[in-house]
C-alpha cells in the first residue's frame, strides 16, 4: 500500500478516536446528569455529578480539538508530500516513531492515576471526595480503552513507513 493512502487512512481511525472522546464525554456527562436527579443531597452524588460533570465536559473539548487537530496534521503531511516524498517519509517515520515512543509512558500515566483515584476511594472514605475520584477513574480507564484502539491505526500506519523505506515508494511517479 502507498504510504500516503495509509496517512489518509490513519488521519480517518484518528478523527474517529476524536469521536471516541467526545462519546465518552457524553457518557460521563449522562452519569453525572443521572447521579444529580437521583439524589442530589448525597455527597457521593454529588461528587461524582460534580466529577463526571467536570470530565465529561474537558474530554468533549478534547475530542473536538483532537478531530480539529487530525485535520490540520493531514493538510500539513499532505503539502509535504507533494512537495517531497523523501522528506515526507523521513519525517513521518521520525513522527511516528515519537508517538510510539511517548504511547506506552502516557498509558502508565493513566493507570497511576487511576490507582491513586481508587487509592483515594478506599483510604478516606469520604463520600464527595470518592464521587469525584470514581469519575476520574471512568474517564482515565476511558480514556485507556480509546488509546488502545487508536493504537491499532498508529501500528498499521507505522509498518507501512517501514515497508515504504525499503521500497521503491521514493520513485513512484517520477515517469
Amino acid at each position: 500500500m502507498n504510504p500516503f493512502k495509509s496517512l489518509q487512512d490513519y488521519i480517518s481511525a484518528q478523527k474517529t478516536i476524536g469521536f471516541y472522546f467526545i462519546l465518552l464525554g457524553v457518557i460521563l456527562l449522562i452519569i453525572a446528569a443521572f447521579s444529580n436527579f437521583y439524589d442530589s443531597e448525597k455527597p457521593f452524588l454529588r461528587g461524582l455529578f460534580l466529577g463526571g460533570g467536570i470530565a465529561g465536559v474537558l474530554i468533549i473539548i478534547g475530542g473536538i480539538f483532537y478531530r480539529s487537530f487530525s485535520s490540520k496534521l493531514f493538510i500539513t503531511v499532505e503539502s509535504e508530500y507533494k512537495k517531497d516524498k523523501a522528506i515526507f517519509l523521513k519525517n513521518e517515520t521520525k513522527r511516528m516513531e515519537k508517538v510510539l515512543y511517548n504511547f506506552s509512558s502516557f498509558q502508565t500515566v493513566f493507570t497511576i492515576i487511576i490507582i491513586l483515584a481508587i487509592g483515594v476511594i478506599i483510604s478516606f472514605m469520604i463520600p464527595f471526595v470518592s464521587g469525584v475520584c470514581l469519575a476520574i477513574s471512568l474517564l482515565f480507564i476511558g480514556i485507556m480503552i480509546i488509546e488502545a484502539i487508536s493504537k491499532i491505526s498508529i501500528n498499521i500506519y507505522y509498518q507501512e513507513l517501514l515497508k515504504a523505506h525499503s521500497s521503491n515508494f521514493i520513485l513512484q511517479g517520477l515517469d
